[in-house]
């Protein structure tokens, strides 16, 4: 890439990252911390560094490294489908830029929405209290941390945001059992519900 295509990559990845609902929503609510805007800023250059490193990333690479960062970075376990629009954006992104086609880059972000985090509502379930001495699911005011929020996704046919609660639209939502074995341990079972 030339020196143009070196700009033009992270800052179209931080303007796809700006539209993406999830990770909005986890810098906003402080998922990651104290420092979470830093570490939303730091993705963008992880992922312009990873594009640079390796050679013909797949679509599905891309969505399990951005997986992978926003499960350790952010506590946040996504579920709403966006990681692959995500994933598939930026490399078409990134294919756009390597092939010196930055107008069409331009015109590319230049469509993307703003994150919908306002209509983001919390999932029914959410404020249960977790048992035990695990200090890490507490956030600073004593509560849980709230990763599991409702289907905030991102960009539904590429361009759009949708943000809805799990109750009202999910059609297949997952299901959780809980079993308690006898040292006190609890296990969480998760299954697709029909």
């Amino acid at each position: 890439m030339t020196s143009g295509q070196n700009t033009m990559f992270p800052a179209a990845v931080a303007t796809v990252f700006d539209s993406w609902t999830v990770l909005q929503l986890a810098v906003t609510q402080g998922f990651g911390g104290a420092d979470s805007r830093e570490k939303a800023e730091w993705m963008i250059t992880a992922v312009d560094q990873w594009f640079r490193e390796n050679k013909d990333i797949d679509d599905y690479e891309v969505e399990d490294f951005l997986a992978d960062i926003m499960n350790t970075e952010f506590d946040t376990i996504v579920e709403d489908g966006s990681l692959s629009q995500i994933s598939s954006l930026i490399c078409r992104i990134y294919k756009l830029c390597r092939e010196g086609k930055e107008a069409e880059v331009r015109e590319l972000v230049k469509g993307l929405p703003k994150a919908a985090v306002q209509n983001c509502a919390r999932v029914a379930g959410n404020d249960e209290t977790i048992e035990g001495d695990d200090e890490e699911n507490v956030n600073e005011q004593g509560g849980q941390n709230s990763s599991s929020v409702s289907s905030c996704g991102g960009l539904t046919n590429g361009m759009e945001n949708t943000c809805t609660s799990h109750q009202s639209t999910k059609q297949e939502s997952t299901e959780e059992t809980m079993e308690t074995e006898e040292d006190a341990w609890t296990t969480v079972h998760r299954g697709k519900r029909r």
